[in-house]
């Protein structure tokens, strides 16, 4: 149900753009119900509008705020003035804008997980001053400060007319809102957020971050191009002054009061920018400040945008909505697991081997040559008080932090410390975490299907149908077409559970699964873990929930201040000395 909800929006979407698009093409040509000035004005929108939605997009879906995004509108625009005066056609003056502005939008991307917003906004407004000092410099081909006129664009032979401009302005701008809506809707737009959202979590599914962000942008940069390809064919002669700061501030304006990620908020956004000028023109001096004026009144009463606010406001008189809640029977559910998991095409004789793992931040030493080995289809329990290190050895064994010279990390035969982070689900290992680090922006059925995607499947198995089967089986469909804040937490940490058997795993990696649960949800954990040793894969428990965990451990090992103090069955660990002291200090002896 949900998921036919999606599609239909997305088609009601679809619809709604070609219908807009249709409209302003006969208005403005056809049935010839615009003025050349009008025909000016809606130009204009729809040019502004594809930079608007580039920008916008960029922010929603990747968390990049970019103020450089008029330097791409400028490689466009001189691409139409320099490739067009060297008489190449229209279409392969588009592709090398785009093929340019998507290589530096690239470069600029890979950057991203190194900045905070802030700083990665720095970045672009660099890239803006510095694309200035190119386009005055560059004489050959921008023209320097004189600027650079624009031959008439041709396609097939054919030399535009203004109005013809103006319809492909309108056919470009339908074009554009029609595919970065599926964009976003689909593949791309599903690992941009998860990648935005839960970067840590992305990488144990095996998403490359920097790749994300760098496909991210490159996308936003290349749309911008296009932009300004047809910006130049509309003005007919370019400088650098259409590609100011201040322009680019005003993009991000018409983003952020339109909704970021809206497409329709993208159009209503630039409409605000171009037409409330226009019409405010009357005002001469006062322009400026009913342009201000409204803009922080937008902000103020409808912060997440006009359409979002006035969507968020009317659904709930149209739609009535109930909490969601698993109401499918927990009956069957381990050993219907159990069979799913035994077809599985995973390596059920894939063993972990850890030796010598030393971890040292600064003087702080965080494991001490651990060594532990979890043989094929074994539940092997890592215990310790608080600061006992096994965050680390956990970040270790996912890539994230690598340790001192001399250790042994390998899976399967393959070598850890010679994978990526991203390398490891693909290895066999996938990942669970204490809060669950869903990606809250995509709903459960998104979330396990992005998982599935690169996960070993059976001939012929989609990701889809692979995710269909994981969320059937934990009992989730009722709840597939739901966002993470909208489930109780229980029901979050068995969507993460979820999540990580889609990536096929031969070993899975459990930190705190039992915490934040009830009796009830707690019992359910235990048959699912159960289920997995008996279907041969192997889990790696790490949990404060001791009788848990020395029920259902086949050997358990024990941390204190980064070394490894004690390994044995779960009744030798009880019975040990140095376990006790561990957890509740040495005993006073009587006198």
């Amino acid at each position: 149900m949900a998921q036919a909800r999606r599609l239909l929006a997305a088609r009601w979407r679809v619809a709604a753009a070609l219908a807009v698009g249709i409209l302003a093409y006969l208005a403005t040509g056809p049935l010839l119900l615009t003025d050349r000035y009008e025909n000016f004005v809606i130009t204009t929108v729809a040019i502004y509008a594809i930079v608007t939605i580039s920008v916008s997009e960029l922010a929603a879906l990747s968390g990049i705020w970019s103020v450089g995004h008029m330097s791409f509108v400028a490689v466009g625009a001189y691409s139409a003035a320099y490739l067009g005066g060297h008489g190449y056609p229209l279409p392969v003056i588009v592709l090398v804008a785009m093929l340019v502005a998507a290589a530096i939008g690239f470069l600029l991307g890979l950057t991203a997980g190194r900045f905070e917003i802030l700083y990665l906004a720095i970045l672009t407004l660099a890239l803006a001053l510095v694309a200035g000092e190119v386009v005055g410099r560059w004489v050959a081909v921008t023209g320097g400060d004189q600027g650079a006129s624009v031959p008439p664009a041709i396609i097939l032979g054919h030399r535009l007319t203004l109005d013809e401009i103006t319809s492909l302005a309108i056919l470009t701008a339908t074009a554009v809102f029609i595919v970065v809506d599926l964009a976003a809707q689909g593949g791309p737009g599903r690992r941009w957020l998860a990648v935005k959202n839960q970067r840590t979590a992305a990488v144990a599914i095996g998403l490359n971050p920097a790749l994300a962000n760098a496909s991210a942008f490159a996308a936003s940069a290349a749309i911008a191009a296009v932009a300004g390809v047809v910006l130049a064919l509309q003005i007919g002669y370019i400088s650098p002054d259409f590609f100011s700061l201040t322009s680019a501030i005003n993009f991000i304006v018409a983003a952020v009061v339109g909704g970021v990620g809206s497409t329709a908020g993208s159009l209503l956004g630039t409409a605000f920018i171009v037409v409330l000028p226009e019409l405010a023109r009357s005002t001469k001096d006062l322009q400026v400040i009913v342009f201000g004026v409204l803009t922080i009144a937008v902000l103020l009463f409808v912060p997440e945008g006009i359409v979002p606010g006035t969507f968020r406001r009317i659904t709930p008189l149209l739609i009535r909505r109930r909490r969601p809640t698993i109401v499918d029977s927990d009956t069957g559910l381990a050993s219907e697991l159990e069979e799913w998991l035994k077809g599985r095409p995973v390596a059920r004789d894939a063993e972990l081997v850890v030796e010598k793992v030393s971890v040292r931040f600064g003087g702080l030493i965080a494991n001490q040559n651990v060594s532990l080995r979890i043989p094929p289809g074994n539940v092997v329990a890592l215990i310790g008080p608080n600061g006992a290190g096994k965050t680390t050895f956990l970040n270790v064994l996912g890539g994230f932090v690598r340790p001192l010279k001399g250790a042994v990390v390998s899976f399967g035969g393959h070598d850890l410390l010679r994978a990526s982070p991203r390398r490891r689900p693909g290895v066999g290992i996938g990942r669970t975490f204490q809060h669950a680090e869903l990606f809250g922006e995509l709903t459960v059925e998104e979330t396990v299907r992005l998982a599935a995607a690169g996960a070993r499947r059976p001939a012929g198995e989609s990701a889809a149908v692979s995710a269909a089967a994981v969320l059937d089986l934990l009992r989730l469909t009722r709840v597939a077409g739901e966002r993470p804040d909208a489930l109780p937490f229980g029901v979050q940490k068995r969507v993460d559970i979820a999540r990580a058997l889609a990536t096929g795993p031969s070993l899975v990696v459990m930190d705190e699964p039992f915490s934040g649960l009830d009796l009830n949800e707690q019992q359910q954990l235990h048959e699912l873990i159960l289920a997995f040793r008996r279907a041969g894969i192997s889990v790696l428990l790490v949990d404060h929930a001791i009788q848990e965990v020395l029920s259902l451990a086949d050997r358990v090992c024990v941390l204190d201040y980064g070394r490894l103090i004690a390994e044995g069955t779960p009744v030798e660990i009880q019975s040990s000395a140095a376990v006790q002291e561990a957890y509740f200090g040495r005993k006073e002896k009587s006198a």
